[in-house]
């Protein structure tokens, strides 16, 4: 560059009041390209979280009894819904990233992998922080169109041909147990000395159980297994002013 031209570039910038950005402009303009993928990332973590929660409550006695549905319903165990989302944010993610100022340098396959593992990494965290289960059941409730873990599980154990019955007691002694379903249904469930009884199954008025066994008549069943609705038995509270019906006092 001649001294002439030179000149006339340092001329022009006090003609025009021409002033370099500050540090921290330059900074905030480099570092907010990573701000989109990075929530974009975490956003796909929620969505693992929220499919994990889902996946852990699956009830897999169900499959195990069912036999005949039993790929098909270990399939259902896992939500298309948050399958979908993860792989729309993960996408976008990886996207985001390669157009940083160094990301389309680095090696596509490397970077996705990576992205993954982070991403599966902070969802397991999200998990245990139970973020995972407040979205899912957010979800749940707010979005009409979907499913919940809840709702699969109670058409899962809603089928009382293929020996699977579930709902919430009303009455019980030794030899019967009257509950009724989740689709409002009043059912006879007899008990032999054969039943095996979950040990948190206390037959508690009001309390749901779901039920092993074979249907006898329209509305009378067998029982074969008789376990509490939720694996961790009644949350602390939900039942400790209800009337307890042990069996023989009815």
């Amino acid at each position: 560059m001649t001294e002439a031209h030179s000149k006339k570039i340092l001329d022009r910038i006090h003609e025009e009041h021409i002033v370099p950005d500050p540090l921290w402009k330059h900074l905030l303009s480099k570092y907010a390209r990573w701000l989109p993928p990075v929530l974009l990332a975490l956003l796909a973590a929620v969505a693992f979280s929220a499919g994990l929660a889902f996946f852990r409550d699956v009830d897999w006695q169900m499959p195990a009894q069912a036999k005949d549905r039993m790929f098909i319903d270990m399939i259902q165990g896992i939500s298309l819904f948050w399958v979908a989302l993860l792989g729309v944010f993960l996408g976008l993610a990886f996207y985001g990233f390669r157009k940083t100022e160094k990301g389309y340098r680095l090696n596509p396959r490397v970077v996705f992998l990576s992205g993954a593992l982070a991403v599966a990494l902070i969802g397991v965290l999200f998990l245990f922080l139970r973020i995972g289960e407040i979205v899912e059941r957010e979800a749940g409730a707010r979005l009409p169109s979907y499913e919940s873990r809840e709702e699969r599980n109670e058409l899962l154990w809603s089928r009382p041909d293929e020996g699977m019955l579930s709902g919430s007691v009303s009455a019980a002694n030794d030899t019967v147990v009257m509950i009724t379903d989740f689709s409002g249904t009043t059912w006879q469930v007899k008990l032999d000395p054969k039943t095996k009884l979950d040990p948190k199954t206390d037959f508690r008025k009001g309390e749901e159980i779901k039920i092993i066994g074979k249907r006898d008549h329209s509305s009378e069943f067998s029982a074969q297994e008789i376990a509490p609705w939720h694996r961790n038995g009644p949350k602390k509270g939900e039942t400790d002013t209800e009337e307890v019906i042990p069996p023989g006092d009815e």
